[in-house]
């Protein structure tokens, strides 16, 4: 989601920023990338991930990881026991936008970093997911390291990605490429501890088709849907103009069972929604 950038772009030394360079760090900050940008490995042998990975394309397209990061929240409320482990651990309620960065780095590093940064990564979200524990006694008993729940937050997440990247990226990524996708991805949710993870978009939608018989929209997930929509963190025309175009171009991605699930209206999407995804790309390139 978040790539690296020349030396001299530094929110500290803002008088020596052009003006492009401004709106990048404005943006970024608007949507909750207010940390420092990770150093890029371009190194074959040290990077985590391949240099021809699709990964690296389709993260870097800041629109479509925003419309996909929000599809797949959507998608991933769905399960009971997922949503009650978010509810009951994450502060996403509390600090919405500290919640997409962690997620957004944790992106970057396992997409764009040498092996060093983005295993360290790896295992502290694994620490992360260990402490996840349901209260004592509870007659439903969870972790958050159960691999069933991992294996459906990472479809979800990977598929609403990758849709979010067809729909609205600059350039879709072919059969091949899209498979690929899926296989560079498994790799770190198998070091996250998802059994066997999905390696191509068919065993994907396979995966994400098994789970539909559990997927329900509790009270827990229709609060978070609700928090979702309201876009709490945002106000004004960054809110009308930014925000509500990102939610509403992310529903029109949603499985239809999994709208109607959500009570969701389907979106069309409109060349206002397209014309807000094109400028938010153009504010976000750091290439200048």
């Amino acid at each position: 989601m978040v790539t690296s950038a020349p030396p001299t772009m530094s929110p500290a030394s803002t008088t020596r920023l052009s003006w492009r360079q401004r709106l990048f760090f404005y943006v970024r900050a608007r949507v909750g990338l207010e940390g420092p940008l990770i150093d890029i490995c371009r190194d074959p042998e040290r990077a985590y991930s391949p240099l021809d990975s699709p990964m690296r394309v389709v993260h870097a397209d800041l629109p479509a990881m925003l419309v996909g990061g929000v599809a797949s929240l959507l998608t991933q409320m769905l399960h009971p026991v997922a949503m009650r482990a978010l509810s009951e651990h994450s502060r996403y309620q509390d600090d919405p936008l500290g919640r997409l960065y962690g997620t957004g780095r944790f992106l970057a590093l396992t997409t764009y970093a040498s092996k060093d940064d983005a295993l360290q990564a790896i295992s502290t979200v694994r620490r992360i997911h260990a402490a996840i524990v349901s209260q004592p006694h509870d007659p439903a008993p969870y972790r958050g390291d159960d691999p069933e729940l991992l294996a459906w937050i990472h479809a979800a997440e990977v598929a609403m990605f990758l849709a979010s990247y067809q729909a609205f990226g600059p350039t879709p990524l072919n059969a091949n490429q899209s498979d690929r996708y899926v296989a560079d991805m498994a790799v770190t949710g198998a070091a996250l501890g998802v059994i066997d993870p999905p390696r191509t978009v068919a065993e994907l939608r396979a995966v994400l088709a098994s789970y539909r018989p559990v997927l329900d929209l509790t009270p827990q997930a229709r609060e978070a849907r609700d928090f979702l929509l309201a876009g709490t963190p945002y106000t004004g025309r960054l809110r009308h103009w930014g925000f509500d175009r990102i939610v509403e171009t992310a529903t029109s991605l949603l499985d239809p069972d999994h709208r109607t699930t959500l009570e969701l209206a389907t979106t069309r999407v409109s060349w206002r929604h397209r014309l807000a995804l094109r400028a938010l790309r153009f504010a976000a390139r750091h290439d200048v």
